[in-house]
C-alpha cells in the first residue's frame, strides 16, 4: 500500500511539472513582446499607420522651451541655457514627445543614454532623440551636442535639431536603418566588393575633415557607421555616436583602463599612455578593416597591408586624407 501511495505522488508531481512546463511554453509563445533594437542594428521602429495622428510640432517645442526658460530663477537653467546659445543652437521641450518613449521606438542604448526615434508634424524627415540615463550623464549630453555643433557642415554627420533640458535629451537627425555591421551580414545590402571600398572610403573621408578640426571621434566601429542605399550605386554614409568625441590630447576616457580591453581601442590610450590623436583614431580604422576582411574577395591582400599599417606603430600609421586615396584607387 505504501509502494503504491509513494507511486502515486511521484506521478503527481510529474504531471505537474509536465503541466507547469506546458502552460509557460504556451504563454511564451502568444503573449505579446516588445522588440529591443539595440544599438548593433541601431534599426527604426516603423509606426503602425493606425496608430493616432502625431499632433506635436517642433515649433512647439521651442516654444515651451522659451516661456519655461524665460521664467526660471535657477542659475543652473540659464548657465545650460547660455551654453546652448553659445553653440548656436535651440532649446527644445522634450516632455512634450515623452509618450514617444516607448520600447518600441527604442533605436539604441549606451553607457550614457538611450536613443529612441521619434516624429514631429512639422518635421519632414527622420529624427531620433537620445535621452540622457542620469544626472551624471547631463555633461555628456551637452558635450556631445557642443562637439556635432563644431562639425555642422560636415557631409556624414548627424544634425543637432534641438536640446532639452527637462528631461535631459537632444534631437538629432536619423539616417537610415541599417548600420555597416548589419550591411556586411545581410550581403544583399551590400551587394558588390567595389561598394564596400567606397563606403570605406567615404567614411575615411568623412574622419579626415574630422581630424582636420583636431577632433577625435574615439568609437569607431561597425555599429557606428549608418549605410543608406540609394539605387545599386549610390548610398550615404553616416558616422554616428560622439559621446566619446574629445580635442587633441584628451582622454576620451576619465580612468585609465586595466587589464582586459576592448580590441576596437587603441591600447595605449585605454591605459593613459597617451592622450587621443588621429593615430588613436586610425588604429581604430585598423581594426574596423581588420574584421571585415573576409568581405573583399580580391583585394584582401591590400586590405591586410592597410590594417596592419593602421595598427602598427605610431610613426607609420596613415592619416585619414592617406587612407580615403588608398581605398579609392582600390575601387576603380
Amino acid at each position: 500500500m505504501e509502494q503504491w501511495f509513494d507511486g502515486m505522488l511521484l506521478w503527481t508531481g510529474v504531471w505537474s511539472l509536465l503541466w507547469v512546463y506546458c502552460w509557460v511554453t504556451w504563454w511564451r509563445s502568444t503573449a505579446p513582446r516588445a522588440v529591443l533594437h539595440t544599438s548593433f542594428s541601431y534599426s527604426p521602429t516603423r509606426h503602425d499607420s493606425t496608430s493616432s495622428p502625431i499632433t506635436v510640432t517642433l515649433e512647439m517645442l521651442k516654444r515651451v522651451a522659451r516661456e519655461t526658460t524665460s521664467t526660471a530663477n535657477d542659475e543652473q537653467t540659464w548657465i545650460w541655457l547660455r551654453r546652448v546659445e553659445a553653440i548656436g543652437l535651440q532649446a527644445v521641450e522634450a516632455r512634450l514627445v515623452h509618450r514617444q518613449f516607448k520600447l518600441s521606438n527604442l533605436l539604441g542604448e549606451g553607457t550614457y543614454g538611450k536613443v529612441f526615434q521619434i516624429q514631429l508634424a512639422d518635421v519632414n524627415y527622420p529624427i531620433c532623440i537620445k535621452v540622457a540615463k542620469g544626472i551624471r550623464c547631463h555633461e555628456y549630453n551637452l558635450k556631445e551636442c557642443e562637439m556635432l555643433a563644431c562639425l555642422g557642415d560636415v557631409k556624414g554627420v548627424p544634425r543637432v535639431v534641438g536640446v532639452s533640458l527637462q528631461p535631459d535629451a537632444f534631437i538629432m537627425t536619423m539616417h537610415g536603418n541599417c548600420t555597416l555591421a548589419k550591411c556586411i551580414r545581410l550581403r544583399t545590402r551590400m551587394p558588390s566588393e567595389k561598394l564596400l571600398l567606397r563606403v570605406l572610403q567615404d567614411l575615411s573621408g568623412v574622419l579626415a575633415k574630422i581630424h582636420q578640426r583636431g577632433l577625435c571621434h574615439n568609437d569607431i566601429k561597425l555599429n557606428n557607421v549608418m549605410v543608406e542605399p540609394g539605387n545599386k550605386t549610390s548610398f550615404t554614409v553616416t558616422l554616428i555616436d560622439f559621446g566619446l568625441m574629445s580635442r587633441y590630447g584628451c582622454y576620451p576616457f576619465r580612468i585609465a583602463r586595466k587589464g582586459k580591453i576592448k580590441p576596437f581601442y587603441d591600447p595605449e590610450l585605454m591605459r593613459h599612455e597617451k592622450t587621443c590623436s588621429e593615430a588613436t583614431d586610425m588604429y581604430s580604422m585598423g581594426y574596423l578593416m581588420r574584421v571585415i576582411l573576409f568581405s573583399f574577395p580580391t583585394t584582401a591582400r591590400h586590405i591586410q597591408r592597410l590594417a596592419t599599417l593602421a595598427m602598427g606603430p605610431d610613426s607609420q600609421r596613415p592619416s585619414f586624407l592617406q587612407l580615403e586615396d588608398a581605398f579609392s584607387n582600390l575601387a576603380k
